[in-house]
């Protein structure tokens, strides 16, 4: 999606170094790797990223105000953001593996926690076999 809302409303903030959206040749699936430069200094030096995963009512990854170092290295857990139930329909997931005309509509009922997400499960219009992913799905290596 567009998050260049996202990015406005975070770029000016007292604090913040600098606020990017990343979609260079995106999607990204399974064994493909993204290099993303980020950059720190003394001044600011926490580092939040947010990222969500297509083909999904509300998958994400992210980690919040760490204090990263060169040689750092972390693996990243795919989270459910609780604000969908995980149909897998069309109709409510975004992304290629649903067509553009299917709606994208919010599906609500959601757990209302951010958890670990338990991946696809196939129980609809997406195959388990073709989207379903096990933790962790993002290593982030800090230059």
């Amino acid at each position: 999606g567009d998050a260049s809302a996202l990015v406005e409303a975070y770029e000016d903030l007292p604090g913040v170094l600098s606020a990017t959206a990343f979609s260079l040749n995106e999607p990204y699936t399974a064994g493909e790797t993204a290099t993303i430069p980020i950059i720190t200094d003394s001044m600011h030096p926490y580092v939040t990223i947010a990222a969500m995963a297509i083909n999904t009512n509300d998958a994400f990854i992210g980690i919040d105000r760490m204090f990263l170092f060169p040689g750092d290295q972390l693996f990243l857990p795919m989270f459910d953001a609780g604000s969908e139930a995980n149909n897998e329909l069309c109709t409510s997931v975004p992304g290629p593996a649903c067509p553009s005309t299917s709606g994208n509509v919010r599906s609500g009922g959601g757990e209302g926690v951010v958890h670990v997400h338990r991946g696809i499960a196939g129980i609809a219009d997406l195959t388990q076999s073709v989207y379903d992913w096990r933790n962790p799905v993002a290593r982030l290596n800090v230059m």
